[in-house]
């Protein structure tokens, strides 16, 4: 039988086990669980140790092709897009200089097919985001913009406030449209009823880099008085930044305890955090916050800045949204979740899990991200 299903070329970074926990590839495999039986997705990403480069292979349900970093890439990703049939491309992150910006330059130049394209930044242009090496991005949109290369490009915002930000920051793009995240619930994990035992359970999960905040959430947790065990799960994308936060670990009051897991696959994400007390993730802004998501959804009351779609935590029971500007009410609130008892403790998690429940609407998010593909489909091809 004859595949009619538009097919989606998706331009991410990084796409393999033990990554698929990160945002941009979360929002990936939950458009296929949503929309796989009306698009087909193919993905283009970088290659990996263990990947022989230029083989299509098939990974979660995606068709895959990894490509050889460096020059080869460039080939290899002019070559994917003009032999892969498709009718959309979709680039994760504007400023991706392996994929998305080659991937842009060569749509300009006429290099490439002319299907639609659609960028999309997932949380780059959060006043938060574009702060870190401020400068050079700047400059990169000045280019961008006297050059034209987002010309006749949408723009996919996953909210009001992504929106506004894009619009601010890229006044010479083709159209921004929202596509919503897709997220479904699990049901909630079973739990063994017991008195609060020993030290409090904190998780961070995220990339390790500089706009996930790891540092600040180390000082913050430095100045809790009760014992705390601080478990770290994500992948290092940042060396530089990851030897910053490994000293204030080193340096880390004997009462608390700070392991650190590495990345770990999505599979075990709901177990990982069913098991903590507080989630915490003080980033410098998300469009969505996939990882806040996933600890509310299996009750575990959050703990993030307030440069989330997710606020009104603390009114709801369900955890706290504080801004950046002062690290002792983070601390505070962590000290707060120690001292409670079991009973409270659980209120907590009812809650959390009551939030999600409250803000969710998969079928209305999978509805507005479809008909997002389909307006961007429907777009001039080329400028």
């Amino acid at each position: 039988m004859t595949d009619t299903r538009p097919v989606i070329l998706t331009l991410l970074g990084v796409f393999q086990p033990g990554f698929d926990a990160t945002g941009p590839n979360q929002s990936l495999l939950r458009m296929v669980e949503a929309l796989g039986d009306r698009f087909r997705f193919r993905v283009v990403a970088r290659a990996l140790p263990d990947d022989v480069p230029g083989r299509w292979t098939t990974l979660h349900g995606v068709d895959r092709l990894p490509l050889a970093r460096g020059r080869p890439m460039l080939r290899g990703l002019r070559d994917a897009i003009n032999t892969t049939p498709h009718d959309l491309i979709v680039s994760n992150g504007l400023f991706d200089m392996e994929l998305t910006v080659p991937a842009l330059a060569m749509r300009r130049a006429g290099l490439i097919a002319g299907t639609p394209m659609m960028v999309a930044p997932r949380g780059e242009f959060s006043p938060g985001a574009l702060a870190i090496k401020g400068g050079r991005k700047r400059a990169f949109l000045r280019v961008a913009g006297l050059t034209g290369l987002l010309g006749g490009v949408s723009v996919q915002a996953t909210g009001t406030e992504e929106r506004d930000h894009l619009r601010a920051a890229l006044p010479r793009s083709g159209p921004i449209l929202i596509g919503p995240n897709v997220r479904t619930l699990p049901a909630l994990p079973a739990r063994a009823d017991g008195p609060v035992d020993g030290p409090l359970k904190v998780a961070f999960l995220s990339r390790i880099d500089r706009k996930k905040n790891l540092d600040f959430a180390l000082d913050a947790l430095a100045a809790v008085a009760s014992p705390v065990e601080f478990a770290i799960y994500g992948p290092v994308t940042d060396d530089a930044f990851w030897a910053e936060c490994q000293a204030k670990i080193a340096a880390m009051p004997a009462r608390h305890r700070v392991i650190v897991h590495g990345a770990i696959p999505q599979t075990d994400v709901p177990a990982a955090l069913a098991a903590s007390d507080l989630f915490f993730l003080p980033t410098l802004g998300e469009n969505y916050g996939h990882s806040i998501v996933d600890a509310l959804a299996v009750g575990t009351p959050v703990l993030i800045s307030d440069r989330t779609p997710w606020t009104g935590l603390e009114a709801a029971g369900a955890g706290w949204d504080l801004a950046l500007d002062n690290t002792a009410q983070f601390t505070r609130a962590i000290e707060t979740v120690a001292r409670s008892d079991y009973p409270a403790r659980q209120v907590r998690r009812s809650a959390a899990r009551a939030f999600i429940e409250r803000a969710l609407d998969p079928a209305q998010a999978a509805s507005e991200l479809e008909q997002c593909f389909r307006t961007a489909m429907s777009s001039v091809k080329r400028s």
